[in-house]
């Protein structure tokens, strides 16, 4: 089974990887550099490289053995992948468990819980994740989970064979809660990073900040363009997703901009869940044989 997203996440790329892929640097591709994702969230771009070495160990070998740098400041999150990397089989059955019970009333008791064990943490996060509301996380002031319960029908809390799958993907990554500026440490020339920071809202209602407490606001978008020109001083390939805004292209304006269209479906509104444009940037040059021909048609969905 191939490694995917094992947590819904708001704005997760599946939907974009095709496009993502195709706009590899033909270096990156064959090997030459290591893969940084500083807002690893469900992690879809790397589950898919993850994949692609998998089947293809001889071309990505020099890849395979730098391995991949996954970064977010979300403690929790990293706890998680951590687990699923170190203790697949403790997480399974803590969540087959927890599965037994996936009622409102059960959903409310382990949101107020609080597990000591990275294992316990780790469980709790996939439980809420797989029956909370829209799969998104967001906190309070407090850095308490406070998305309600989601209602699906025919919820799958634990799936062993992709937990089993994307711990064997993850065996070969590096990760930790970190700032998105700590890549300026650690990327060479040659390396990739890809940026898939919380995006510039829409609307002044559309903002959703309390994915961290301390929030991601328009300061920090500024921050990530001059962290993309530093790498790419140093020669860094940098791709970077974000919403098609006026304001976003102000701030991303120093790279290669493509508008692509994408699903939202983060409002609770059913009318307002419709099709959205955003942006994939780039700092490096692409030929015509390779990802324009995907990105145009995108483009005139």
């Amino acid at each position: 089974m191939n490694a995917s997203p094992i947590l819904r996440w708001a704005g997760g790329k599946r939907q974009l990887q095709t496009a993502l892929l195709s706009l590899l640097p033909k270096s990156f591709e064959n090997g030459m550099g290591r893969y940084f994702e500083p807002f690893v969230g469900g992690g879809a771009l790397f589950f898919a490289l993850a994949n692609q070495d998998n089947q293809t160990p001889t071309k990505s070998s020099a890849r395979v053995k730098k391995g991949y740098y996954l970064s977010d400041s979300n403690a929790e999150l990293i706890n998680f992948y951590k687990v699923v990397r170190d203790a697949p089989n403790e997480l399974i059955r803590r969540a087959k468990s927890m599965e037994a019970d996936i009622s409102e009333g059960a959903f409310y008791r382990v949101r107020s819980s609080k597990p000591k064990s990275d294992v316990g943490r780790a469980a709790r996060l996939l439980y809420l994740n797989r029956l909370c509301f829209n799969g998104l996380y967001r906190v309070n002031s407090l850095g308490e989970f406070n998305v309600p319960f989601g209602r699906l029908k025919n919820p799958v809390v634990c799936n062993p064979s992709l937990i089993l799958s994307c711990s064997y993907s993850l065996s070969r990554s590096i990760l930790a809660t970190a700032d998105f500026p700590s890549v300026l440490r650690k990327a060479k020339p040659g390396d990739l990073v890809y940026f898939d920071p919380p995006y510039i809202p829409l609307t002044a209602t559309s903002s959703f900040a309390g994915y961290q407490s301390a929030g991601f606001g328009i300061s920090d978008q500024k921050r990530l363009a001059q962290t993309i020109t530093t790498l790419t001083a140093k020669g860094v390939f940098v791709i970077l997703s974000n919403s098609d805004t006026p304001l976003s292209r102000d701030i991303f304006k120093g790279l290669t901009l493509f508008s692509v269209p994408a699903s939202r479906s983060i409002s609770a509104s059913p009318e307002s869940r419709k099709r959205v444009r955003e942006i994939i940037a780039i700092n490096f040059p692409i030929t015509a044989a390779r990802s324009p021909a995907i990105i145009e048609k995108l483009a005139r969905d």
